[in-house]
């Protein structure tokens, strides 16, 4: 309100407002803290900020000096807001400790106590000192420290302050525990956040083994990210955590986070199709049906909760709209608009969602928790005027600043079991056994970041606190938690990949000081492990024996060249895909897979050429040409066609960039086709041929097929085509021996063509009579065709041919037959189990890799 009355532009908003604001009270309060003078402070920057800019220059831009006034605006703006604040006889804790400090001798009036004791403190800013100072000099106040001589000098530079300012003989309670206290003390390397928790639980394990309990011990995080990951490795029903359980780690604050998200995507999407309608991405959607809040209190039962999101996804909708799941049970929020709308219809839903929990239940907890920063964000707001707009950002920015730090209290003993804490937590408490995690450099201390508008070197002058004052009170508390410690162990991370993997100064400076001090009663190791996380039970391979059931599956099954290569590729991928029919959870698919792009061109191909097929070959060209005129038309009408994309907006997005990608491809290649057919006149027998034949395997008749997407008759020769619309890497189409083939998965495309040559040359039941004695098999790589247009047609290299590589020869279809019987032998062998392949990268893409876990 302050400054929109006399400092903000026309053009300022309330979100550009946030981006300093917050740090700007930061500042004064810390100002206040240090009863600095805000004057020669802000003067001072404002000197600087205005020499940085306009130094060697003539003229400033409009934006230059907007920044120069910026800075000069500070210094009135903190007068006139604290001008208000008194007016309203209120204030900031600065202000408050300022005033009280300047005052301190009518508000001591009010406290008229025979016996004052200040206790356990280190660090005191200039008004607490004043304070202090008065009470020790008026009321004889007693001061009461917890310090040791192994760092009462050298580390903490600020009780030096104390004594010499309040003129005091000794320092009551500081001891000599280094040196009298023995102490075993491990510096761990460990690799990522896992290892150390796993090597804690180990040392804990270890000391109440040892103790009999754990009653005298702390686990200490200096990053307080890794509370929730030891939570969920060790057993903390019997400790106290001090810390509380993170809201953040909530399904309740998940689902907030949602609804925020799904606003966020819903207006961005707006904005970009400059439309009225609110579209819910179907991510966003299938997340918050999936929140268990959701699901417990929403639907009746587990059955119709998976009945409605089955419905969801079998609608296979990358956009919803509200009318898409509004059900009778309860009205989804809307989201669209004012932020302040979108903050009343969220606060109105936890409200319902609150009155459907049950008391005294973790639900019921958080969501209450919710619901009062949801009230808190919207009375905040309410000092805007109604038609003002708030962005969405300022109402996330709100909701996170009040939500960020709040925890849930856990039950616990304070004064038996293992105590969990941050490290501020442990401040003047003891233990014998300390493990400290994460004692990095960065984390302890955070490192030299500081959010402030003020510059070091100002802050410096002017007496104000910068990191190294900072880094002074961590190193207190660091060296004061081990002082009556016996047995300690400090963990740092030396994994790079997220933190500095450095360990911590603190580390350092106590190697140096034992060493320096000559403390024979400390003894110090350091090492550096890397620790696996233990498996609850061993896993053994997956393997399942050919019951006569399954036997009476094999045999009934007809072999295609790719269930053939799924078997290659893992006998129990060909099991479970191919003779159970298991097929993947199905959920939105917002990719266009290849399968579907492979479809489409194949679909579209047949039809052109099965048209051809009725005319004389002269009209071919003039057939082709006209279906390229109209070829945008019959992929839409296919692409509708596609069960995987059904009902999806074809106009925008993946599936219009994948029309277009097929839309050129198919250009391209009848660009191509009616080249070839100018140049060398062919004639094409027929497209999607269905082959079949049957071998005896063992006196079973097996049944072997395949579908041939082209057959032409081309210079005297059958020749077959198969058409790829993914990647052909021609290093595959060329192999050694034809066993080779059968033993390695990368060869599924040379053993496709293979398969149906032999099949061609067996099958009785063609629609055609036309034979040749050699066969030529190729590939249309359309793929290959974008990089360039010779490469369109891609031959095999077959050895064992003399005349030409291109031919596939009797000769060679005889061996493949010879390798096809073995592999159909051992897939019926009954004593040979569906096992798990062994190359573990056949399992990257694996739709069972869930299942298998290999």
């Amino acid at each position: 309100t302050v400054y929109k009355k006399k400092f903000s532009t026309q053009h300022d908003t309330f979100q550009q407002f946030l981006a300093w604001g917050e740090t700007f009270l930061s500042d004064i309060n810390e100002i206040d803290m240090q009863l600095a003078n805000p004057a020669d402070i802000y003067s001072n920057l404002a000197d600087i900020k205005e020499m940085e800019t306009s130094f060697g220059k003539e003229k400033l831009s409009e934006n230059q000096q907007k920044y120069i006034q910026f800075y000069l605006h500070l210094y009135p703006l903190y007068v006139q807001f604290n001008q208000e604040l008194a007016e309203q006889n209120a204030g900031y804790e600065g202000a408050i400790y300022k005033n009280v400090a300047q005052h301190i001798a009518e508000y001591a009036l009010h406290h008229p106590y025979k016996r004052y004791i200040f206790a356990g403190f280190h660090t005191l800013s200039p008004s607490e000192m004043q304070i202090l100072e008065y009470y020790h000099q008026h009321r004889e106040a007693e001061l009461f420290f917890d310090l040791d001589q192994f760092y009462a000098e050298t580390y903490t530079p600020l009780i030096k302050k104390f004594r010499d300012r309040l003129r005091l003989q000794e320092l009551h309670w500081t001891g000599n525990y280094y040196a009298t206290i023995p102490k075993n003390i491990e510096v761990v390397g460990a690799s990522k956040a896992m290892s150390q928790i796993y090597y804690a639980i180990e040392k804990l394990n270890q000391i109440e083994k040892e103790q009999g309990n754990l009653n005298h011990t702390a686990l200490v995080f200096a990053d307080e990210s890794l509370l929730l990951p030891f939570l969920h490795a060790y057993d903390c029903s019997q400790a106290n955590l001090t810390m509380g359980y993170p809201l953040s780690a909530t399904p309740t604050y998940n689902l907030l986070q949602t609804l925020l998200e799904t606003a966020k995507n819903g207006n961005r999407f707006m904005e970009i199709q400059g439309s009225n309608q609110f579209l819910h991405y179907h991510k966003d959607i299938l997340t918050f049906f999936r929140n268990p809040l959701i699901i417990n209190h929403f639907f009746q039962n587990q059955e119709k909760h998976t009945s409605f999101i089955n419905h969801l996804i079998q609608s296979n909708k990358i956009f919803f709209t509200n009318e898409d799941f509004d059900s009778q049970t309860f009205h989804y929020p809307l989201l669209q608009g004012n932020g302040k709308n979108i903050l009343h219809h969220i606060l109105h839903f936890f409200q319902e969602l609150f009155a459907r929990c049950i008391e005294n239940t973790l639900d019921y907890y958080t969501v209450n928790l919710i619901n009062q920063q949801l009230i808190s964000a919207t009375e905040t707001l309410n000092i805007f005027e109604e038609e003002e707009s708030i962005e969405l950002s300022t109402i996330e920015f709100l909701l996170n600043n009040k939500l960020k730090h709040l925890t849930i209290p856990l039950k616990g003993n304070p004064s038996e079991g293992l105590q969990i804490m941050g490290l501020l937590e442990t401040r003047t408490l003891d233990f014998n056994n300390i493990i400290l995690l994460s004692v990095n450099e960065g984390i302890l201390p955070t490192g030299k970041s500081s959010n402030s508008l003020i510059l070091f070197d100002v802050k410096l002058h002017f007496g104000l606190p910068t990191y190294q004052y900072k880094d002074s009170v961590f190193a207190y508390h660091f060296f004061r938690l081990l002082q009556r410690a016996s047995q300690i162990i400090l963990i740092y991370n030396t994994d790079s990949s997220s933190a500095l993997a450095e360990k911590s100064r603190f580390i350092n400076q106590l190697e140096f000081e034992i060493n320096l001090q000559k403390l024979t009663n400390i003894s110090l190791i350091s090492k550096t492990i890397s620790i696996l996380p233990k498996q609850s039970h061993s896993r053994h391979p997956i393997e399942i024996a050919k019951t006569v059931d399954i036997i009476k599956k094999l045999t009934n099954f007809q072999y295609s060249p790719s269930s053939l290569s799924n078997y290659i590729n893992c006998p129990l991928q060909f099991y479970l895909k191919n003779i159970e029919k298991i097929e993947p959870v199905k959920d939105v698919s917002e990719n266009v897979e290849k399968n579907v792009i492979g479809n489409v061109i194949h679909k579209i191909l047949d039809v052109i050429i099965q048209e051809c097929k009725q005319l004389p070959f002269d009209q071919f060209e003039k057939i082709i040409k006209e279906k390229i005129a109209k070829i945008e038309i019959l992929i839409i009408d296919q692409f509708q066609q596609e069960e995987d994309i059904a009902g999806q907006d074809l106009s925008r997005g993946r599936l219009f960039l994948a029309i277009t990608i097929v839309k050129q491809s198919l250009v391209m290649y009848l660009t191509f086709l009616i080249k070839e057919m100018r140049e060398t006149p062919f004639e094409i027998l027929d497209t999607e041929i269905q082959l079949s034949h049957t071998l005896n395997i063992r006196n079973i008749p097996i049944k072997l097929t395949g579908t041939a997407d082209r057959i032409d008759f081309r210079n005297h020769l059958i020749t077959i085509l198969d058409y790829k619309t993914g990647k052909v890497d021609k290093r595959f189409l060329k192999c050694k021996s034809i066993e080779e083939i059968f033993s390695d998965k990368n060869y599924q495309k040379l053993m496709q063509l293979l398969h149906y040559a032999f099949l061609y040359q067996h099958d009785n039941s063609r629609k055609t009579s036309r034979k040749t004695k050699d066969i030529v098999c190729g590939i249309i790589g359309f793929e290959e065709m974008h990089k360039e247009l010779s490469n369109t047609l891609l031959l095999p290299d077959i050895p064992k041919i003399e005349e030409s590589n291109e031919l596939i020869t009797e000769e060679i279809l005889i061996e493949f037959e010879s390798c096809l019987v073995q592999l159909l032998e051992e897939i019926l062998d009954r004593d040979l189990p569906f096992r798990q392949t062994e190359n573990r990268d056949h399992c990257n893409y694996c739709d069972f890799r869930n299942i298998c876990r290999k």
